[in-house]
């Protein structure tokens, strides 16, 4: 008996810590999704964007409406992009200025929800 209620005190204490640990880390988590929020508007006025959100979260600004059905999340799409961070440095861009070509359902969940 004393055993048992030992493995009960040990679950208990275990269970406890990881409860801790995870509202801890939505805290945390939090904390970032509202300094990333402020980030994203600074951005948005010292440019003079504006911009749609999304209910995920993601901005986007449609530069040029594509024409045809949009696609489904296993169509494969052209595309033209160049990836800037918010210091204006780029990361990432299509080599030359010409297009590539990618399966939706293979892409970021970003492109997934813009792209559409």
């Amino acid at each position: 008996m004393q055993m048992n209620m030992e493995k009960h005190i040990k679950y208990l204490t275990f269970l406890s810590l990881l409860l801790v640990l995870f509202v801890g880390c939505k805290k945390e988590s939090e904390k970032q999704a509202e300094a990333d929020e402020e980030i994203i508007q600074d951005y948005l006025a010292d440019h003079s964007l504006s911009a749609t959100r999304h209910s995920s979260g993601l901005y986007y600004i449609i530069d040029e409406e594509g024409v045809g059905s949009s696609p489904s999340s296993n169509s494969e799409v052209e595309v033209k992009y160049k990836g800037y961070l918010t210091n204006g440095t780029v990361f990432d861009e299509t080599e030359g200025g010409s297009s590539v070509s990618f399966s939706l359902s293979s892409l970021i969940s970003g492109w997934q929800i813009g792209i559409p």
